[in-house]
């Protein structure tokens, strides 16, 4: 069986949670005996747009495509690009996949599902954001407030700056000197206020891409979703099908292990001294969803010396004696940035899925503190392997840090009783019999070696 994974972006050139998800399946797949290759955006430049190449990195095979997002001519391009059409064409025939499953929409829209289905093809889609129903990805404005429902009026004033941008508007972005571009970004991009009603014309393009994304997972033969969450949430804003909910798993090290008493990564729960501060990890990038901002303020309402938050990530260079500021790390650091940590904490003011972070420390045996949003709480069990703080509230972070300040040896108790994540074959596996791997021969040809 020949798999296709596709990808909005990819290892080692973006390092998100869908980049280091499509990544494991990719050799969870691999592992299982499955010809698998990976196709993915080239974003670094704009030369020779639309190109592609195969490189054999690692063991993967990976179809490279090169397309920048900003190389859209009109808001319909950023779902529905017809220059996109004849390279993966050429990637279909080069690789001859028996499933195409996308991993993020972002660059690719509705495109790759559509092909697949017109090569009878299986089709599938993973849920890790709100990409299909929401432009911006997060279900999240500019100002930070989270959208409960994907409203029209509301999302169309939202990106409206996108929406009213046509070839014309696109082609004079391209050619305009940058001094006036600057000037543009300062004074309104759209040269009206940002919180006027959109005009018809907008609200049309966005409910056409709406409407085209949301059938076309319809169509498609699998979509998962690693938390009951996002799955509800997308049924009821009218996806109407079976979501399959399939957790996100980790490359663990040790493969052959399946005795969950055996934590791969080789951490132990760290029992905590009383008499130094109580030591918080927090990692990934800094965006504002993340919700750093919240947890600095909730630090500065302890007292002096009783907690260190460590942040390692880009960007978020927060002030304060109580933070200190890692940097950029490899995932393959995370083990022994982790050995320092008492507790993990997740503090999303969006409604997250299943982030890559808290399998990590579920792996090294950290405990848990996340908000109240999206998939977080079911990652943890409240008062066994963590504990849950309402989003947004910078005094309940307060209060449930200044507990665990008090009383540390609370950590290293939640970190012993926390599950192991899946690893990378169980979820492939699970993959696997979504699509009815069994039943494939009566709707592909046998496949050729890998």
């Amino acid at each position: 069986m020949r798999i296709l994974l596709v990808s909005h972006r990819y290892l080692p050139h973006s390092k998100g949670g869908v980049e280091t998800f499509t990544d494991t399946l990719a050799r969870g797949l691999t592992q299982l005996g499955y010809c698998t290759a990976i196709l993915a955006r080239d974003c670094r430049g704009l030369d020779s747009p639309f190109s592609w190449q195969r490189i054999e990195s690692k063991g993967q095979t990976v179809y490279w495509l090169r397309h920048q997002l900003s190389a859209a001519r009109s808001f319909r391009d950023s779902w529905r690009d017809p220059r996109l059409l004849a390279p993966l064409q050429e990637i279909f025939a080069a690789f001859a996949p028996e499933i195409v499953h996308l991993n993020h929409p972002d660059g690719w829209g509705v495109l790759p599902l559509e092909l697949a289905r017109h090569h009878n093809l299986l089709s599938g889609a993973t849920l890790h954001d709100y990409k299909w129903l929401c432009p911006r990805g997060q279900m999240l404005q500019p100002s930070g407030e989270r959208c409960e429902t994907a409203e029209e009026m509301r999302c169309a004033r939202c990106v409206h700056a996108q929406l009213d941008g046509g070839p014309a508007r696109t082609l004079a972005r391209l050619l305009a000197p940058s001094d006036l571009l600057h000037w543009a970004a300062r004074n309104g991009s759209a040269g009206r206020p940002a919180d006027s009603a959109p005009s018809r014309i907008a609200r049309q393009r966005l409910r056409i891409r709406n409407i085209a994304l949301m059938e076309s997972l319809r169509a498609c033969d699998v979509v998962a979703s690693p938390s009951r969450f996002v799955a509800d949430r997308y049924q009821k804003e009218g996806l109407q099908r079976h979501v399959e909910i399939i957790k996100n798993g980790l490359l663990l090290p040790d493969q052959q292990s399946r005795d969950q008493t055996v934590w791969p990564f080789g951490c132990a729960p760290q029992r905590v001294d009383a008499g130094r501060p109580l030591t918080v990890g927090f990692f990934g990038n800094a965006h504002q969803s993340k919700g750093l901002a919240l947890l600095r303020e909730a630090l500065v309402a302890l007292p002096k010396g009783s907690v260190l938050l460590h942040v390692h990530g880009s960007g978020g260079d927060l002030p304060g004696p109580f933070i200190k500021h890692h940097g950029a790390y490899r995932r393959d650091q995370i083990p022994a940035l982790l050995q320092g940590i008492d507790v993990v904490a997740i503090p999303s003011i969006w409604d997250e899925n299943q982030p890559m972070v808290a399998l990590e420390a579920r792996a090294c045996r950290k405990a848990l503190l996340v908000s109240d949003l999206g998939g977080l709480p079911e990652l943890v069990e409240p008062g066994v392997d963590g504990w849950i703080v309402p989003g947004s509230d910078p005094e309940s972070w307060a209060e449930r840090l200044a507990t665990l300040a008090a009383r540390p040896q609370l950590c290293s108790e939640a970190g012993l009783k926390s599950t192991p994540p899946y690893d990378a074959e169980s979820m492939a596996a699970a993959y696997l019999r979504a699509y009815g791997a069994s039943d494939l021969g009566s709707r592909v040809d046998a496949s050729p070696t890998c």
